[in-house]
């Protein structure tokens, strides 16, 4: 007997390095990958220099099922260490999360 993949949705990926924006701010990326589930609510949570700083909820404009969205958080560049977590739940309870800490210095 040969054993299928597991199919794990939705997913998502945060490029935890940085890009500078033409206004100076610093963008991180991620992608939103939804399976074939419609997704309800997409969470990011951000601490700047270990202080929290926003707690945000999305509920529109989220990929379709079976799409694909990038999508970049933007922050401001004057701190030296960004956490940042986002969590994405879809119609049936399932939820995946990714998690990135960046310091400028590194």
């Amino acid at each position: 007997t040969i054993a299928s993949g597991v199919n794990i949705e939705p997913r998502i990926e945060i490029v935890c390095e940085p890009e500078t924006r033409e206004d100076e701010f610093l963008g991180f990326k991620f992608t939103i990958y939804t399976g074939n589930s419609e997704l309800e609510v997409l969470n990011i949570v951000s601490w700047l220099d270990s202080s929290r700083a926003d707690d945000l909820f999305i509920y529109d404009d989220l990929p379709a099922p079976n799409e694909t969205k990038e999508l970049m958080y933007t922050v401001d560049p004057a701190f030296t260490q960004y956490e940042i977590e986002i969590v994405v739940m879809d119609s049936k309870g399932d939820f995946v999360s990714d998690y990135c800490l960046w310091n400028k210095d590194s």
